[in-house]
């Protein structure tokens, strides 16, 4: 059985539905940009609703995955950093949202909608 040679390569040529984000590495306390990463050939997975309960209600929350071709980011994703979609809307990395795949060359993040 053989494998291709670079994954992340055939990622960005081949991935159907792919588009291109922008990854943000953000200072987990302060919020400051520390890196961006733009043009980041990605595939984002459906956008699912989910209620948060808070207090005595619920608050609904949108979450989805992004596929990303690793060597386009630049830098290691982490919880709390930022992808802007190709609609213009910024999702933020959940907590243990970052797992590395296919070879190491794709990264999946688990985000939700940053209100």
């Amino acid at each position: 059985m053989s494998f291709p040679a670079s994954i992340g390569t055939d990622f960005a040529l081949y991935a159907p539905g792919k588009a291109n984000v922008t990854v943000r590495s953000l200072n987990p306390d302060t919020g400051a940009v520390l890196a961006t990463s733009a043009s980041v050939p990605a595939i984002k997975r459906t956008r699912e609703r989910r209620p948060v309960t808070l207090g005595s209600g619920n608050l609904p929350a949108d979450q989805c995955r992004f596929y990303l071709q690793a060597s386009a980011v630049g830098f290691t994703p982490k919880e709390k950093d930022e992808v802007t979609d190709a609609d213009g809307l910024v999702w933020r990395v959940d907590e243990r949202g970052v797992e590395l795949i296919g070879y190491g060359q794709v990264y999946l993040l688990r985000v939700s909608l940053k209100r």
